[in-house]
């Protein structure tokens, strides 16, 4: 499994999660993009809501919260509305330093 970020513009979404789910990447999401994605498809999509509730409980995605103060030191470089985002990754990062990068 590689450890280095794929860059998600290289790849659709759907073939991210399929090579989650076959072991060949690891799924990192901030709790911030998950919960944003429950409000987006429950707007766009609520019939998908189900779906999106058991791909998660399959637990092929790991979930990443930054504390608030890393948000904040990161809203100082980004947009705001990116801030919890780039933390999630930046706290990942972090912790799993032992990753060849």
């Amino acid at each position: 499994m590689s450890c280095s970020p794929l860059p998600v513009q290289t790849r659709f979404a759907r073939d991210l999660i399929i090579a989650g789910a076959r072991g060949e990447l690891l799924l990192v999401l901030s709790a911030f993009v998950i919960e944003e994605m429950r409000r987006n498809v429950d707007t766009k999509a609520p019939r998908a809501i189900p779906f999106l509730e058991t791909f998660l409980s399959l637990e092929l995605v790991q979930a990443v919260d930054p504390h608030a103060a890393l948000v904040r030191q990161v809203a100082a470089d980004i947009a705001l509305k990116d801030a919890p985002i780039v933390a999630g990754a930046v706290k990942y990062h972090r912790v799993n330093s032992h990753c060849d990068n």
